[in-house]
């Protein structure tokens, strides 16, 4: 019987020539062998036991926030064309086709309805109806819409379902989707598949297959391997990680289990107290006037709309270069950049 550091150090070799590997059909066997070590090995078969309470709650809150979400967005958009109608405004097919359209999974069907409503906002803003907009999205000084507020429910489903994609269970899962259909190279990013036609479900992934990017495809599920991989070497080795936070006293951020030291009163050090309110990380996105206001500016500093353009985008630079030196020094520590691309994607206001 192999022992836990054993059957570490066999997962760690596969894991590396997984990820060095550029062959479809020998990625596939790979995956295969990888995959098989979780079939047969009892204490393998124990972590990936241990997946299952995790799977079930946080399955069961997304799709409770989903259904939150999905009712916000239909009553937002019924009330839009209600009142569109009244204003004798007509609005495009393309909104109203794209709000009913069918997709693959459940996800990208609540997606697309968000994102019609969203369309049908700057519409309606191009008709001049911004008290109308402001009732359901907030306007820059400039005017434009940077943040739309018809449905909370749907930013907080977006953002815990994108945190599942770093979990082992979903990483797991993917696998085994791979395992199960190796004749199709295929990543799926949102299941289930929300569709009744089995047939039709089949040639829609045929034609996805097709379309997609091995290399992308290969780059997506070398992820899933990695951090399924990472979850087994924590539960195996008894080692118990010190959950993810910052301290703004002291600085010192833990991330992965690891302690990177920072200096709070700098800008980094003042950005992750902004980002961890009672020092677990926020689920909302940073804008430039709150890092301004909260970490920048001094009382004699005139106020963000105030500010010329030159300053401003000179403050952009600074913060831009904060979260970059954050990720710089986290990925030396952690071999993972700590803040994501939504995370950097700061709105301009």
């Amino acid at each position: 019987m192999a022992t836990n550091q054993q059957l570490l150090s066999e997962s760690r070799a596969l894991v590396n020539q997984i990820i060095n590997e550029h062959n479809t059909d020998r990625y596939l066997e790979l995956i295969e062998a990888f995959i098989e070590k979780y079939e047969i090995w009892p204490s393998l078969i124990e972590v990936i036991t241990s997946l299952a309470p995790t799977r079930i709650s946080d399955k069961k809150n997304l799709f409770i926030l989903e259904q939150k979400a999905l009712k916000e967005i239909q009553s937002a958009y019924c009330q839009l064309i209600k009142k569109s109608k009244t204003k004798k405004i007509n609005i495009p097919q393309s909104i109203t086709g794209a709000y009913e359209q069918k997709t693959l999974s459940s996800a990208g069907y609540t997606t697309n309805r968000f994102n019609a409503v969203r369309d049908l906002l700057l519409f309606l803003q191009d008709q001049g109806q911004t008290p109308l907009v402001k009732k359901y999205a907030i306007i820059s000084p400039t005017g434009s819409i940077y943040e739309c507020t018809f449905s909370p429910s749907y930013i907080k489903w977006y953002q815990e379902k994108e945190a599942t994609k770093k979990s082992a269970w979903y990483s797991f899962d993917q696998i085994i989707f791979l395992k199960n259909n190796t004749s199709n190279l295929l990543f799926i990013e949102d299941y289930p598949l929300g569709a009744d036609d089995h047939y039709m479900v089949t040639q829609k992934l045929h034609a996805l297959m097709l379309s997609s990017d091995p290399r992308e495809t290969m780059s997506q599920y070398n992820s899933c391997v990695k951090i399924l991989h990472d979850y087994t070497k924590s539960i195996l080795l008894g080692r118990e990680k010190k959950p993810d936070s910052y301290d703004k006293k002291t600085g010192i951020l833990i991330r992965n289990g690891e302690e990177i030291k920072f200096k709070p009163a700098q800008l980094r050090g003042k950005v992750l107290a902004l980002l961890h309110p009672r020092g677990k990380q926020r689920t909302t996105v940073a804008h430039f006037d709150e890092i301004y206001y909260k970490a920048i500016r001094s009382e004699a500093d005139a106020l963000w709309d105030n500010l010329d353009n030159a300053t401003r985008e000179k403050i952009k630079k600074q913060i831009f270069e904060a979260y970059e030196g954050i990720n710089e020094r986290v990925s030396k520590k952690t071999n993972k950049p700590y803040l994501s691309a939504e995370d950097l994607t700061l709105h301009f206001v």
